[in-house]
């Protein structure tokens, strides 16, 4: 369940830190060119979108904070380098108002079938 949906009520300090990231214009290209590319280092993400690489490296910080994009992998660069390899997490965002603890079995009921769903039409 949890590796392909966030679940948080807008009372969560992680609600508004999700909104701050993708209200954030260089965050959504980065977004958009991993959705394209699948994966990329921050450095071909620099070069690709003409963006500064500290700028870069500051919102994949935050996207990986907001668990919107993660690194598993990396490569050497030529020059000796560990670089990360950085690819969209892929999981759905559920923003809930107010406290949904009295909702969360009924939610978590409803995204296994949702996984079960996904995972038959792939």
């Amino acid at each position: 369940m949890s590796d392909k949906f966030i679940m948080v009520s807008l009372e969560e300090k992680k609600a508004k830190k999700i909104a701050e990231v993708i209200s954030n214009d260089t965050a959504r290209k980065i977004l958009d060119y991993l959705a394209d590319k699948n994966e990329a280092t921050a450095s071909e993400i620099s070069n690709d979108l003409k963006i500064a690489i500290s700028t870069v490296d500051y919102n994949i910080k935050n996207l990986i904070d907001s668990e919107l994009v993660q690194s598993k992998e990396f490569r050497w660069s030529p020059k000796g380098r560990q670089m990360d390899i950085y690819r969209l997490a892929k999981k759905h965002i559920i923003i809930s108002p107010g406290k949904y603890s009295e909702f969360r079995e009924v939610l978590n009921l409803s995204i296994q079938n949702l996984n079960y769903v996904f995972d038959i039409h792939r």
